[in-house]
C-alpha cells in the first residue's frame, strides 16, 4: 500500500483528509514541517500533502529541505493551501511544487484524483 504523508496543523483538517484517503492508502500524519522531515526519515511516504502555514518550518521551507535530500527529492508534494489566487498557485508550482489543492476541500474528488495521478505518475 502507497504511504501519503499529511503534513497540517490543524487536527480538523487531518483527520479529513486522513479518512478520505486512508481506504486506498497508509496515511501518516504530522502537525508541524520539523516533526515531518524527522518522520520522513524513519518512514519515506510515496507522496506528501503539505499545508504551507506551519509552525517551526513553513511548507515552502520542508518543500526546500525534502528537495535537497536525494533520499526525499523525488517524492511529490502537493502545496495545500487557503490562498487559491492564480498568482499564488504559480509562485508555489515555482518552488517545485507538483499540484496545489486550496482549502477547504470542497471537491473530495479532485484531492483524491490528485493523489492518485501523481502517485502514477512516479511508479
Amino acid at each position: 500500500m502507497k504511504k501519503v504523508a499529511v503534513v497540517e496543523d490543524s487536527p480538523e483538517i487531518r483527520l479529513l483528509v486522513t479518512v478520505l484517503l486512508s481506504r486506498s492508502y497508509e496515511v501518516t500524519e504530522y502537525a508541524d514541517g520539523a516533526e515531518a522531515l524527522q518522520g520522513f526519515a524513519r518512514n519515506r511516504p510515496d507522496l506528501v500533502i503539505l499545508d504551507i502555514s506551519l509552525p517551526r518550518l513553513d511548507g515552502p521551507e520542508v518543500l526546500a529541505r525534502m528537495k535537497a535530500d536525494a533520499n526525499l527529492a523525488r517524492i511529490p508534494v502537493i502545496a495545500f493551501t487557503a490562498f487559491a489566487s492564480d498568482q499564488e498557485r504559480r509562485r508555489l508550482l515555482e518552488l517545485g511544487f507538483d499540484e496545489h489543492i486550496s482549502k477547504p476541500i470542497t471537491d473530495f474528488d479532485l484531492l483524491t484524483g490528485t493523489v492518485e495521478r501523481l502517485l502514477q505518475r512516479n511508479g
